[in-house]
């Protein structure tokens, strides 16, 4: 094997910086999962007999997101706009996908528990893999192709065992599936399209579009009875709108900044199981049985296949180089050409 300047190899690996640990990223990384793993039961409690029709629900959850978003604005925190015109587009386009896909995930809670959703969830950065490469926004891993494979054999168990129970479950299931499905397609986008907007600026787009959207089909397709809802539920849609919709977003950039992508990956594990926990006190009329879990623990090894291993092999893969670069430095003189034939380079 013939190495040529062995230090360029580092150059192309992914960037690798340390973890930056301070009291505020250890609880911006725990908010973040607390506050993940526990709106998917909170949407669950909208949802249920004798709270919000899905529609309404989310029409909620946007009102008071726009209400503290607003808020934010008025006292100077919140001062963030869109770059370019192309940006809000895209933005804006997303944002009607994402209506699409709430729409979807609050229509699939009347059947399926929260914790069953987040485990479905975790299939997201899979699906966004694979559509990354598709429309060569990334190249995908091999990692990401048997993880992926193995998430949809998980799947195909969990739903199997769905449709074995009930036929609305099953239905539930697809609904959560695509409504992951378009959370990926937008994350694509706004990848490719909106990269270096603000965070605030999707967040304020998205309940401006969201917001109208949900009213409108709320009072199309529903009839709400505002008196006849518990504090419990407006509860929830307050925590939906303030906390899963701003406050998480808002951790999660910063976090972004300042840990490195295998200790983010890691994150993916933790709300599923909040939200499985969070189950056995709220949930009646879901129950899971030994092949849910089975279906379960499969879909979360396809998802530790294509999120977690994927950084680690960039992460050897870089100290490898440095090690040949360090090895070419001890080797060549100075005078020397620079090209360095080693039989044990190879190995």
């Amino acid at each position: 094997m013939v190495i040529r300047d062995p230090s360029k190899i580092s150059k192309t690996l992914p960037e690798a910086s340390e973890d930056k640990l301070s009291p505020g990223v250890i609880a911006a990384y725990i908010a973040c999962i607390l506050i993940w793993g526990t709106t998917w039961n909170a949407v669950r409690l909208c949802v249920l007999p004798g709270g919000f029709e899905p529609y309404s629900a989310a029409a909620a959850r946007f009102a008071f997101a726009a209400a503290f978003l607003a808020g934010m604005w008025m006292l100077g925190i919140l001062k963030a706009k869109p770059t370019t015109l192309s940006a809000t587009l895209w933005i804006s386009f997303t944002g009607f996908l994402g209506v699409l896909s709430l729409a979807l995930v609050y229509t699939a809670h009347q059947w399926v528990s929260g914790g069953l959703a987040a485990i479905l969830a975790t299939t997201s950065p899979l699906m966004m893999a694979l559509l990354a490469t598709a429309t060569r926004a990334e190249k995908v891993s091999f990692n990401s192709l048997v993880g992926a494979f193995v998430s949809v054999c998980g799947i195909a168990i969990l739903f199997g065992d769905r449709l074995h129970i009930s036929n609305d479950q099953a239905t539930g299931v697809i609904l959560v599936l695509l409504s992951v499905f378009l959370n990926a397609i937008s994350g694509v986008i706004l990848k490719k399209k909106a990269s270096n907007e603000n965070p605030f600026v999707f967040v304020a787009l998205f309940a401006a579009i969201s917001l109208p959207c949900f009213c409108a089909l709320s009072m199309g397709c529903e009839k709400v009875d505002l008196q006849a809802l518990s504090p419990v539920t407006i509860g929830a849609a307050a925590y939906l709108g303030v906390m899963g919709s701003v406050i998480s977003f808002a951790c999660y950039f910063y976090l972004l900044k300042r840990l490195k992508l295998m200790t983010l990956s890691s994150m993916v594990f933790f709300p599923p199981i909040i939200a499985l926990i969070v189950d056995s006190f709220i949930e009646k009329s879901v129950t899971l049985t030994g092949a849910s879990y089975a279906g379960i623990g499969v879909i979360m090894t396809g998802v530790a296949i294509g999120v977690v291993l994927k950084p680690l092999q960039d992460r050897l893969l870089r100290r490898r180089a440095l090690s040949l670069t360090a090895l070419h430095d001890h080797v060549v003189k100075p005078d020397g050409p620079r090209e360095l034939s080693c039989e044990a380079c190879s190995k």
